[in-house]
């Protein structure tokens, strides 16, 4: 027997997908810190940041993200960056991988031969947490230069980051992803625009980790210049 036609409206949508021209290595997905800002850049930002405006008003809306104007004035110098800015550059970076080239390492970032990202804020610092299973790694990045005793600081919440990841991939049946987390010891590389003063720009400094890491130290490349060091 033949079974009934759905109604067109009740037809199950057809997933879509990126034709390979769009899936290119020379696509940019990361953002040129040497290039100027175009004209709509620079309107989009003259709008969000004018006096007079509502405070509360949706700037950004995406699914569940969404900021506020005064959140995204924390954008500016000298200020700590509101956590909900990271959240949002989450969900545009994991929309951006749409984009990816069929080589380039797939990369999921979470709400504060892949990489698995999580912004993390604790004691009103940022830093980033990386799940790296094509290289068998679990890197934690941070701007501050804490050399020997980074392990120290970080140690706990890190595994009981970790702790919790595993449960929940054993709790959506990802069993051999669960087994490779749990093998990895965390790692705290020297990367060589670490500062030792700068905490105020922390959020900055993740939010361009998050952009700029494909997995590779050796090539990585956050366009950030070596904190100068200045004479008593």
């Amino acid at each position: 027997m033949f079974q009934t036609p759905l109604p067109q409206d009740k037809m199950p949508k057809r997933k879509t997908k990126l034709a390979a021209i769009y899936l290119s290595p020379y696509v940019q997905r990361n953002v040129d810190l040497n290039a100027k800002y175009s004209t709509e850049e620079y309107s989009t930002w003259r709008w969000i940041i004018q006096q007079g405006k509502d405070p509360l008003e949706h700037v950004f809306k995406c699914g569940v993200q969404f900021c506020i104007r005064e959140h995204m004035m924390t954008f500016k110098a000298k200020e700590k960056l509101y956590y909900s800015l990271v959240d949002v550059w989450a969900t545009l970076l994991n929309d951006r991988e749409k984009y990816k080239a069929p080589e380039s390492p797939l990369r999921i970032f979470f709400d504060t031969a892949f990489s698995i990202f999580f912004p993390v804020l604790a004691d009103e610092h940022y830093y980033l947490l990386c799940f790296n299973v094509k290289n068998k790694a679990f890197e934690v990045f941070d701007n501050i230069r804490l050399g020997k005793s980074a392990a120290k600081i970080y140690g706990k919440d890190v595994q009981l980051l970790k702790k919790h990841f595993v449960t929940y991939l054993e709790e959506k049946q990802l069993v051999l992803l669960a087994d490779k987390i749990k093998q990895l010891k965390p790692t705290y590389p020297a990367l060589k625009w670490q500062t030792l003063r700068n905490y105020e720009d922390c959020g900055i400094f993740l939010m361009r980790h998050m952009e700029t890491y494909m997995g590779e130290q050796n090539t990585w490349n956050t366009g950030f210049k070596a904190e100068k060091v200045l004479a008593n």
